[in-house]
């Protein structure tokens, strides 16, 4: 999939109103439970989008603060699943630039 550029996306994105987005406080510790239940190689091999969405909650929620001692491979295995995490979400914003020019003119010629 191609990029599209920053000025295409901009002009997208500003004509959707989410001019109210503010960044959320984190406060919460990782869950641990979950994210030792994922093998990333795994979720890289089998492109299993679905283990990763499961996982963005506690991704986005997580404070790196909260935890104290983490160990090389938890630090390693965190920041390789946030990478797939951003990946993806830029994969599916990329669809929503491709898509919204569609689901605009659908609209328009719905309301003719």
């Amino acid at each position: 999939m191609r990029p599209s550029s920053g000025a295409q996306m901009a002009d997208i994105y500003s004509s959707t109103c989410i001019s109210n987005f503010q960044f959320s406080s984190r406060v919460a510790p990782f869950d641990w439970r979950l994210l030792h239940g994922v093998d990333v190689d795994e979720v890289v091999r089998l492109n299993d989008v679905a283990a990763l969405e499961a996982l963005i909650g506690t991704l986005q929620q997580g404070s790196i603060d909260a935890e104290p001692t983490l160990s090389q491979h938890e630090y390693v295995q965190l920041f390789r699943l946030v990478q797939l995490a951003v990946e993806h979400l830029w994969q599916m914003r990329e669809s929503h630039t491709q898509l919204y020019p569609a689901y605009t003119r659908a609209h328009t010629a719905a309301d003719r």
